[in-house]
């Protein structure tokens, strides 16, 4: 019978351009994460299940799949992890801040991430979104849509003091306007009275222009 390796027989040994340094624990399915240094000097953690498969040969440097460059996937994939674990990135309020996270798999594995997205409609040109605004980075809440899509479903930010999505008041009257992004413009649906009719404006220029992507915004008062 084969002698079954533990994580310290790793250590020291090169597969493809990556060579085992330590391992700094498990991920949630039992499987060790390896820290390594790959030729072009940059680290990455991967899990030992894909060191022993030869799934993972670079932190990613040079990959190349169906035709795509790495650069843009590879910007996507650094994007998410500085809005949720960066203090100093523009976007952390809004992600880590928030407690936004990124499932194990990918936050420890460049790979992961790469394998998901090319099975599941990436393109160059799409964005990554979450189906859930307020659920973490992770394969059942994240799906490639155009930046249409990505602004239909963004939630009500923090400085919106109306509470609704496309409804603000204005300063030099004190009315209310409904306005939407639509296919990169802001479209302005007009001036209202009350915040109640400029939500209500927003909802039907919505459902008279079937616009399925956009949620319905339910009045909930004052």
């Amino acid at each position: 019978m084969a002698k079954k390796l533990n994580p310290q027989d790793y250590i020291g040994k090169k597969y493809g351009k990556l060579t085992v340094i330590e391992c700094v624990g498990k991920n949630k399915y039992g499987w060790c994460l390896m820290r390594c240094k790959c030729d072009c000097g940059n680290e990455s953690i991967v899990n030992i299940h894909d060191l022993k498969n030869n799934h993972t040969k670079s932190c990613g440097c040079n990959v190349k799949s169906r035709g795509f460059t790495n650069n843009k996937l590879r910007k996507s994939y650094l994007d998410m992890l500085n809005r949720c674990y960066n203090p100093k990135c523009s976007h952390y309020l809004e992600y880590g801040e928030r407690g936004i996270s990124v499932c194990d798999e990918w936050k420890v594995n460049w790979e992961f991430f790469k394998n998901w997205a090319l099975k599941n409609g990436y393109v160059e040109g799409l964005t990554l979104d979450r189906i859930d605004v307020n659920g973490n980075y992770e394969p059942d809440n994240c799906r490639w849509v155009n930046m249409h899509v990505q602004a239909a479903n963004k939630r009500i930010s923090r400085n919106n003091r109306s509470k609704y999505c496309g409804v603000g008041q204005r300063t030099d009257n004190g009315k209310w306007r409904a306005r939407i992004r639509l296919d990169y413009r802001l479209i302005a649906l007009g001036c209202y009275a009350t915040k109640k009719e400029a939500v209500e404006a927003r909802n039907r220029f919505i459902i008279e222009n079937n616009l399925t992507e956009y949620p319905i915004q339910e009045w909930k008062g004052e």
